[in-house]
């Protein structure tokens, strides 16, 4: 339930119960793709120099994991609730707060936060009980305010409840704040809808995953009916706007999915600066990007005429970015991405 993977996986958005025993508790599986719309490519709006909210959040990483009994651990401790089972936490920590989900004595399920770094009790902000109907739930305030929902993603601080497969409500413990509502954005009569793979701590990123079919078009206005066209898009929590958007073009014929092309063109990872997420692009792939989603900043990293046939990044023990590029015979690579972006604005390496 805690593998720390590249990607990361939504385990809250896989099945519609946890190991077939606990009923009271639901995840959600979303809708398949609807009929392919034709609709005009939306451009970058970071290419394009639009403004972005720079709203920052503080970094303070939690290191998570399991034991071989599959129990969580938290900075090298066992979690423990003296309540109930823990059904979950959530899978990264980029806040310095862990959420979770525990069982609770009348047939419900509690949510929890807690500061491990000051070493705080965890409190609760809310309680999850299946309606009447048992196609619903609902989740239950402390105020006695109820929210019905049939999914959820948890993050470190907080949980997003799916009411349908655009609109969300967005629940952040510790706040004065009423919970929000998130409706993922239309364009062209056909809406956004949420990727099945996420990526990084959304209570940190303060970003969504989101996909769009757009056409099956391609060089020259001539059509494909085995080649189409997505909108891979970042999308922000705080604003309600997409924050930036890259193409995808998947064969129809390969038996994959959008969300199975992505998984392998994009990392994102949480740093002091922001949010960095390293994207390879374009048709065949000429380029790789960097991209800081609080602050818009956009820079290439790498280009090829003939296309850069592979593409890899991690987060070194010195907490520096490092991204590797198959160019031709040779791999190229940058040992500090988030160096490169502040101090090689718009150098980039090139090869023909």
């Amino acid at each position: 339930m805690l593998n720390i993977i590249r990607g990361l996986i939504i385990y809250a958005l896989v099945s519609l119960t946890i190991s077939g025993c606990n009923q009271n508790f639901v995840t959600v599986k979303l809708p398949s793709l609807e009929k392919p719309i034709y609709a005009q490519h939306e451009k970058d709006p970071i290419a394009k120099n639009a403004v972005i909210p720079d709203k920052r959040y503080r970094y303070r990483p939690i290191k998570l994991s399991e034991t071989n009994k599959g129990e969580p651990v938290v900075d090298g401790e066992i979690l423990f609730d003296s309540h109930g089972k823990i059904l979950e936490i959530s899978q990264q920590s980029d806040t310095g707060y862990v959420s979770y989900i525990v069982e609770n004595p009348e047939g419900g399920h509690d949510l929890n936060y807690f500061d491990p770094i000051k070493g705080s009790e965890p409190k609760k902000f809310g309680s999850i009980y299946r309606a009447d109907s048992g196609q619903n739930y609902y989740l239950h305030e402390a105020t006695g305010n109820k929210y019905a929902f049939s999914g959820y993603y948890l993050g470190s601080h907080g949980i997003l409840l799916a009411r349908n497969k655009h609109t969300f409500i967005h629940f952040s413990p510790n706040t004065q704040s009423e919970p929000k509502v998130i409706r993922l954005p239309e364009k062209d009569k056909f809406e956004y809808k949420l990727s099945d793979y996420q990526r990084g701590d959304f209570s940190y990123t303060r970003h969504l995953l989101v996909k769009r079919f757009v056409d099956n078009s391609r060089l020259l206005g001539l059509k494909s009916d085995n080649e189409y066209l997505y909108d891979y898009s970042w999308f922000n929590i705080d604003t309600g706007m997409i924050t930036t958007v890259f193409p995808i073009y998947i064969d129809g014929r390969s038996g994959k999915t959008v969300d199975d092309y992505a998984y392998n063109l994009m990392f994102l990872f949480a740093t002091n600066e922001g949010p960095i997420c390293i994207t390879r692009e374009k048709e065949a792939f000429k380029n790789v990007y960097a991209r800081n989603l609080w602050t818009g900043q956009k820079e290439l990293l790498f280009t090829r005429d003939h296309g850069i046939h592979s593409m890899n990044a991690e987060l070194m023990s010195s907490k520096k970015i490092k991204v590797i590029a198959g160019m031709g015979f040779e791999n190229h690579e940058i040992d500090d991405v988030v160096g490169y972006m502040n101090k090689n604005a718009n150098v980039l390496v090139k090869k023909k």
